[in-house]
């Protein structure tokens, strides 16, 4: 595993993405899903972060 070094910037957009409808539409709306943070919402955010989403 690979530590990364991520800005103040960076973490304010990640946490719009976890509000964000589009993370609600991969988890499907579940309400327990959407209280906690999971791996895969960091790897789908780097990828969209990258541009390759």
């Amino acid at each position: 595993m690979e530590n990364q070094t991520y800005t103040e910037k960076d973490l304010v957009i990640f946490g719009e993405y976890l509000l964000s409808k589009e993370r609600e539409k991969r988890i499907d709306g579940k309400i327990t899903a959407k209280r906690r943070v999971y791996h895969a919402d960091l790897e789908n955010w780097k990828i969209k972060k990258d541009g390759s989403a």
